[in-house]
């Protein structure tokens, strides 16, 4: 069985950045709980991450999958002939 490269990447870049929103809202919703889940006091610094970088974070790793999705079925459809 072959896999379509392209609508492949697509659906890993969509599944990731839909994965990133959800935790991104998350974190806004629930800072306190957020900052637990990385072991360590967070509350006595302050960040922000604005509309820009929730934006610009969002593309990258959509990228980042999409290439990743891609060369996976690209390397798959190799192997599998």
């Amino acid at each position: 069985m072959k896999l379509s490269t392209l609508p492949f990447a697509l659906a890993w870049a969509g599944a990731a950045l839909v994965f990133y929103l959800v935790l991104a809202i998350l974190l806004w919703l629930l800072p306190g709980p957020m900052n637990m889940m990385m072991h360590s006091d967070m509350q006595q610094g302050d960040w922000q991450m604005g509309l820009i970088g929730l934006l610009l974070g969002g593309a990258a790793l959509a990228a980042l999958f999409f290439v990743w999705g891609y060369l996976v079925a690209f390397f798959y459809n190799r192997i599998n002939g």
